[in-house]
């Protein structure tokens, strides 16, 4: 159930009795309790829990707080200063609310290590019997994540992984070895343009790029076909852009940058400067990055063009990407030279210039440190311990975790199908899929008669929006074809042609027997690096395949709901999941549903609108509605640009301010999101009444909707979240998401009686006046002496009944483990074998190792 799939974190809270009501004075505040109908209350753990959370650990107890003027604490007054163990903020955590805390007890921490775990030698057995092949695979996953635990915490001397990737790159740029007859100093020419493809076709063998990217991808203006597809690379050695313009950050960026250099580089290299060289590497990516394409405009598809290959080396002739394409090994097929997609053709002209500026050395130093920023193999030495020591002040927290956080990140990298399967099968119940699909099918309903109550749209642009909604399909929970993560010969099939070298690792009458290491560290980096050539190898494969409606882009544990443009679907994975029915309905809709409405609503923002229903990049929509729709997202940007942020103690010099350009599509994502959530939640809510929460009696369901939505952006955040949040998006900081959008909302404006701001920005629905009706403040009794509801579903009892499945279930389980572990021992028994110098009815086995 889901309620145990969260709630078994917050048995440890304690519960307490609620604060009793005070005895409001005439005119005391906007909190006085008036008279109202009596009320139900939710009375089981989850309500309780939530309740208390609320009451006692999140909202302000301030009676002279105005949630009108200052929603924010309103809501998330007492959060920053919990104490409850829950809310802490740990060594390896940038900031904590409550999705945090249910995503992580759900996913990362616990389960998905769970899930990796069972990877092992009755893996295979618990889920079904399978092949031998099968439970071979798996049981080479379970060596290789202990092969990854050997190595990261291994004291090897002289080993040095990172040696291999750089002899990949030295090989291709041989000829400015010591003793050669280049200069290195000079800029490159026509003739280094061998070199440099040599070495980008050498590194882009194993997903590692310097310069630029290229792979198979869906077409932006076919949806039908598969093309290559080449986009900037910008460097991951800083988080945001802004860290090359700060003095200190460069300057210990650069110092990274000169140890990287000093190990990757041969003794026989004669040359020395490698501060020099550093530093015109830091000058190189940050003139990359300031001649790419905005963020803004790199998540559009407005930036693509088509484009040949002779066209493309004419554009950049110093990476001879054309070539370099041309040579990539595609099972039975050549590369479609003809008919490439390029993002920005303007950026690669720009970038021809910039890199006839380069010195040779500079240019075979940049291919080293991208190799070492994206291989990440590296063993504890000054330049990691340098490097790790810089992001953990840019970020507050320090990067990469301890070996068994690598390992397992390791893991879910190389086999997400296999860690997926097995993390759906022990967490994922289908009926959770059922209540999101009625959450899903209702919102997508209330987005078309939204569209319908729109007046500025003309009737053809109304049409095609509600045809696209129409079109939109969802999908829930985990990948079903492509492979479907419930059929396990789909998901091996993708590992088999792979060879396993870390361990000596061999099944033998089904039952697995380790051999001893055979320079296991070495032969784990070699794992490392033949898979990440698998990984390419495959990727190329999609290209003689039509593109995939089904394939997901994100992983069955992500915590996020996402929405892709070129399929026109929503992807809500498994460890999103809504509350149990156990609780009031407005619950499930204020924090599932307006996630959900939220990435529904990107399929009708500024990227969406130039998006077909096929996934397509075309002008489908009328010319006269794009302006109308660009005056209205305006109005948004004006109201948030420059708006600025609440840091609560913390106070920023000069102060944070949100970048509207960044954040504008999530920004009304929220608005409408909200809207369209809280309308869904009333369409299915107008018949009866639910009941309240505790301590809350004085809210109306309206308004208690708002509270929990924006009770999970309450957030405590490091001071370098803060940062990060302004710098990149993009999210506005929960300071903004949490009270800023609900007061261009007619609903909530409604709820609490306020006064709507002059000007109200609306993308889409209907312009209504704002009711004049007093707000409903029911009398609150806050001791909880509002009578339970007798509806079943919000009782003990009800809870008490899933308890006994959930354990049943787990027996089952595990009889089922033991009956196919008892099953295999006996099927591979050794057999007899009769030794000739022996009497008849003796026998001789050999040994048999576990």
């Amino acid at each position: 159930m889901v309620r145990f799939a969260f709630l078994a974190a917050l048995v440890s809270v304690p519960f307490l009795t609620l604060a009793s009501g005070s005895d409001s004075k005439k005119g005391a505040s906007i909190y006085e309790e008036r008279h109202g109908p009596y009320r139900y209350f939710c009375n089981n753990l989850g309500c309780n829990w939530l309740a208390d959370m609320l009451v006692r650990e999140s909202m302000t107890h301030d009676t002279n707080t105005n949630p009108c003027q200052d929603w924010d604490k309103y809501v998330c007054d007492r959060f920053s200063k919990t104490h409850v163990e829950t809310y802490v903020i740990r060594e390896n955590t940038r900031q904590v609310n409550q999705s945090s805390v249910m995503n992580d007890y759900q996913s990362q921490r616990r389960l998905v290590q769970h899930a990796i775990d069972s990877v092992g030698h009755w893996g295979a057995l618990i889920l079904r019997p399978g092949e031998k092949g099968e439970r071979d695979i798996f049981n080479r996953i379970h060596a290789f994540q202990e092969d990854c635990l050997t190595f990261e915490q291994a004291d090897i001397k002289g080993f040095k992984p990172f040696e291999v990737l750089a002899g990949i790159i030295l090989k291709a740029f041989h000829k400015y070895d010591a003793g050669s007859s280049t200069n290195i100093d000079k800029p490159i020419n026509t003739v280094d343009h061998d070199m440099i493809r040599n070495a980008t076709f050498s590194i882009g063998k194993y997903g590692v790029w310097a310069f630029a990217k290229f792979a198979p991808h869906q077409s932006v203006f076919n949806s039908s076909k598969m093309v290559i597809s080449i986009k900037p690379w910008l460097s991951p050695g800083l988080p945001y852009k802004e860290g090359y313009y700060d003095r200190n950050v460069a300057r210990t960026y650069r110092d990274v940058i000169k140890l990287v250099l000093d190990i990757m580089a041969p003794s026989r290299l004669t040359h020395d400067g490698w501060e020099k060289i550093a530093n015109n590497i830091v000058d190189l990516e940050r003139e990359i990055i300031e001649l790419a394409p905005s963020q803004t405009d790199w998540n559009s598809f407005r930036h693509w063009s088509r484009i040949t290959g002779k066209q493309l080396d004419e554009m950049i002739p110093e990476l001879s990407l054309a070539t370099v394409i041309k040579s990539q090994p595609i099972k039975g097929m050549k590369p479609p030279m003809h008919d490439l997609e390029i993002m920005g053709p303007e950026f690669w002209r720009k970038l021809s210039e910039l890199l006839k500026k380069q010195p040779r050395k500079t240019v075979r130093a940049y291919f080293l440190w991208q190799g070492w920023l994206q291989f990440r193999i590296n063993r504890p030495n000054k330049a990691d311990e340098k490097y790790r020591g810089l992001l953990k002040n840019i970020l507050g927290v320090p990067p990469f975790g301890n070996h068994r956080v690598r390992c397992r990140q390791r893991v879910l990298d190389n086999f997400p199908d296999m860690i997926g399967a097995s993390y759906v099968r022990m967490l994922y119940k289908q009926r959770w899929k059922f209540i999101s699909e009625d959450i899903v099918n209702n919102i997508k309903s209330q987005y078309i008669r939204m569209f319908e109550e729109t007046t500025w749209l003309s009737e053809e642009a109304r049409d095609l929006l509600i045809d696209k909604a129409l079109k939109m399909t969802t999908m829930i929970g985990y990948q079903e074809q492509g492979p479907d993560l419930m059929i396990w010969d789909e998901i091996t099939k993708y590992y088999k042609d792979f060879k396993f070298t870390g361990r000596r690792t061999y099944v033998k009458q089904g039952l697995v027997t380790q051999g001893s290491y055979e320079q296991a560290p070495a032969r784990h980096v070699e794992d490392i690096i033949n898979l990440k050539a698998y990984h390419a190898k495959k990727s190329w494969e999609a290209l003689s395949k039509p593109p995939s409606a089904y394939k997901w882009s994100i992983s069955p544990w992500d915590q996020h709901v996402v929405y892709s443009h070129q399929l026109n679907k929503l992807m809500s994975p498994a460890a999103i999941i809504p509350y149990s029915e156990a609780f009031p309905s407005y619950v499930n809709y204020a924090y599932y549903g307006t996630m959900i409405a939220q990435q529904m609503l990107h399929a009708f923002d500024d990227v969406g609108i130039t998006m077909s229903p096929n996934g397509t990049h075309d002008e489908w929509m009328p010319e006269a509605d794009l302006v109308k729709f660009n005056n209205r997202t305006r109005c948004f940007y004006e109201k948030y640009d420059g708006m600025k942020v609440n840091t609560g103690d913390k106070k920023f010099e000069p102060p944070l301010k949100v970048s509207a350009r960044l954040v504008l599509n999530n920004i009304i994502g929220d608005t409408q999101g909200t809207e369209v959530a809280y309308r869904a939640w009333k369409s299915r809510n107008e018949s009866f009444s639910e009941p309240a929460l505790r301590g809350l009696g004085h809210l109306t369901n309206d308004q208690i909707f708002f509270v929990v939505r924006s009770f999970f952006h309450c957030t405590k955040q490091r001071d370098e979240t803060w940062n990060f949040q302004v710098y990149v998006g993009p999210d506005a900081p929960p300071t903004i998401r949490s009270g800023q959008p609900l007061k261009d909302l007619r609903s909530w404006n409604e709820a609490f009686q306020c006064k709507p701001p002059k000007k109200m920005c609306n993308l889409y629905g209907a312009k209504w006046p704002i009711s004049k009706k007093k707000a409903l403040w029911h009398s609150a009794h806050r001791d909880g002496s509002l009578p339970a509801a007798p509806d079943p579903r919000f009782s003990t009892e009800a809870i008490e009944r899933d308890k006994l499945e959930y354990h049943k279930k787990i027996g089952e389980m595990r009889r089922k483990r033991e009956r196919a572990d008892k099953k295999h021992r006996v099927d591979t028994k050794p057999k007899v074998e009769k030794d000739e110098g022996q009497s008849k009815g003796e026998s001789k086995t050999g040994p048999r190792t576990l």
